[in-house]
C-alpha cells in the first residue's frame, strides 16, 4: 500500500486523514480518555469518573460512578469533536457509533488524494520534490 509522505500534507489534510483513518478503524474508547468534564467546578478526566463498556459492536456505554455527573458528562461529549450525540437514560449514557458507508469512504479518500496532490505540486514548484518523484507520487495516488 502506498503512503503519502506527511510533508505533502497540510495540517488540515493531516487532520482529515487522521479522522478518516480513525473512522476506518472504528471508535476506540481511548479517545474518550482525552475528554475533560467539569465536575463540581473542577476539570476532571472522563476516565476518572466513569466506566466504559461496549455492549455490542456499534455502541459504547458510559456509566458514571456518580449518577449526578451524567449531565456534565453529556455536556462534555456534546462539546467535543467526537461528532456523536449522547443518549442519557438517567443511569448511563449510550453512544451509537455511525456506520461508515462506502460512499463516505470514497468521498473521504477522494478529498485526501486531492489535497495530497495539491501539496505535492506546491512542493514541486518550490523545488523540494523532483519531477520524477512527483510523477511517481501522482500515479501512486491515482491507483489507490
Amino acid at each position: 500500500m502506498f503512503r503519502v509522505p506527511t510533508c505533502c500534507l497540510s495540517n488540515n489534510t493531516r487532520s482529515h486523514h487522521s479522522s478518516t483513518r480513525n473512522s476506518f478503524s472504528g471508535l476506540k474508547p481511548d479517545r474518550f480518555l482525552l475528554l475533560w468534564v467539569e465536575y463540581y467546578g473542577s476539570p476532571v478526566s472522563l476516565k476518572s469518573i466513569a466506566y466504559f463498556s461496549t455492549p455490542d459492536a456499534s455502541s459504547l456505554l458510559v456509566q458514571p460512578y456518580d449518577r449526578s455527573s451524567l449531565r456534565a458528562i453529556e455536556k462534555a461529549i456534546v462539546g467535543s469533536d467526537l461528532g456523536m450525540t449522547p443518549n442519557n437514560d438517567g443511569e448511563v449514557i449510550r453512544l451509537t457509533l455511525p456506520q461508515l458507508t462506502s460512499e463516505r469512504r470514497k468521498v473521504a479518500l477522494r478529498n485526501i488524494r486531492r489535497d495530497a496532490l495539491k501539496a505535492c505540486e506546491k512542493l514541486e514548484k518550490e523545488k523540494k520534490l523532483s519531477e520524477d518523484i512527483m510523477k511517481d507520487l501522482s500515479s501512486d495516488l491515482q491507483l489507490t
